[in-house]
């Protein structure tokens, strides 16, 4: 019976819980014996979990996940104190001592295998810690957006004590390994998604918007989604005239929602560009749509374009760091990441709407299965 240790830092909803929710419900635990721990336990995700026993981290793990501005607007002294703390150890590389005398507290053997599903900080975790293979997953495009930013020399160190890395795609491993140099142990396991769940679940309600053509957005409120430059360039496409009876839909909640409802009041775009807010459950939103938007400034692997894609909607994006890996002009409409292009992108899309039919046509042709991706991952420890 191999004992094996999933490691994420907090429990939120974004698209590395909803994988690895699947993962853990999909893979075989007939000679395993799988561990999940949440350094941070924030958040509602991995309920229902059967056949897994779930673990919490100690309170110093309760800032990982968060910036120093928004620990401090909380004024809790002990959450400031741990987050100078844990920046003046990522720095000095002292977080290793750290780690090595907190796991203490919460993990009480030795496992086979310790997979760190979130890279950055869960990383370091892993790699300091005792068990006897080491992997890390890598879900970020480091060209853009490298969470170890801050504290390279830590993470790279820590890297090095690390077994297997784990890319979700060629162009995530490229772009890790033209920073970090670990091309001899990287390999390739494309994000897994549960097909019947999202079918199933798209099924649950049903969804009617009163426009006749639909965007949806599906995402965190985030700087990094770039909700506000599509919300100004909806704007212009308003003030072409172009969208008469059409409506962007955003799902989602996170530290934006004010200044985009700001924006969307300031521009008089009330009932053309709607913030849904958070929703349990947005496949009928996405299935009731008639093309899906990435607008985001930096991306790696996005579930919600699988999700697009298992459903028959297409997609329109900009480019992201996988996104000619996911997608094709069968199916998707891809621009380069700028304002101007995506402007002019939906402006052509809207001036030819036919397109979309040929791409939803086009998908219906799209046998999507990827059921292979479970026995790669078991076969990481057996």
């Amino acid at each position: 019976m191999k004992k094996v240790l999933f490691v994420v830092d907090e429990k939120m909803m974004g698209g590395v819980s909803i994988v690895l929710e699947d993962i853990l419900k999909k893979i075989d635990k007939t000679n395993s014996r799988i561990d999940l721990l949440v350094l941070h336990a924030e958040g509602d995700r991995f309920q229902n979990l059967d056949n897994i026993n779930y673990i919490e981290g100690s309170r110093f793990y309760n800032v990982i996940d968060k910036s120093l501005k928004s620990v401090l607007k909380s004024k809790n002294i002990i959450d400031i104190l741990n987050k100078i703390k844990l920046i003046f150890l990522l720095k000095n590389g002292l977080v290793k001592n750290e780690i090595k005398r907190t796991r203490k507290k919460f993990l009480r053997e030795v496992y086979d295998v310790e997979i760190a599903f979130k890279d950055g900080f869960c990383t370091i975790f892993t790699a300091y810690g005792d068990s006897k293979k080491k992997i890390t997953w890598l879900h970020t495009d480091y060209s853009n957006n490298d969470p170890a930013i801050h504290y390279v020399k830590t993470y790279s160190n820590a890297l090095k004590k690390i077994d297997t890395i784990v890319s979700i795609s060629e162009d995530v491993k490229k772009r890790f390994n033209k920073k970090y140099g670990f091309e001899d142990k990287t390999i390739i396991i494309n994000n897994y998604i549960d097909k019947e769940k999202v079918i199933n679940k798209s099924n649950e309600e049903k969804v009617k918007y009163t426009a006749k053509l639909n965007f949806v957005a599906i995402g965190r409120l985030s700087k990094v989604k770039g909700y506000d430059r599509l919300i100004n360039i909806f704007n212009h496409l308003n003030k072409d005239n172009l969208l008469e009876d059409v409506s962007l839909n955003i799902i989602g909640d996170g530290e934006e929602r004010n200044y985009l409802n700001s924006l969307i009041k300031q521009n008089s775009l009330e009932g053309k560009v709607n913030l849904l807010g958070k929703k349990d459950n947005p496949y009928p939103y996405l299935k009731n749509s008639d093309m899906l938007i990435l607008s985001s400034y930096s991306e790696a692997y996005p579930l919600v374009v699988i999700e697009s894609l298992i459903l028959n909607i297409p997609v329109f994006t900009c480019e992201f760091s996988s996104a000619y890996e996911m997608l094709n002009e069968s199916n998707s409409y891809i621009v380069k990441n700028s304002s101007d292009d995506i402007y002019s992108g939906l402006k052509y899309i809207l001036e030819n709407r036919n397109l979309i039919e040929k791409y939803k046509k086009n998908l219906l042709k799209n046998k999507f299965s990827n059921e292979k991706i479970i026995k790669q991952i078991e076969n990481l420890w057996r």
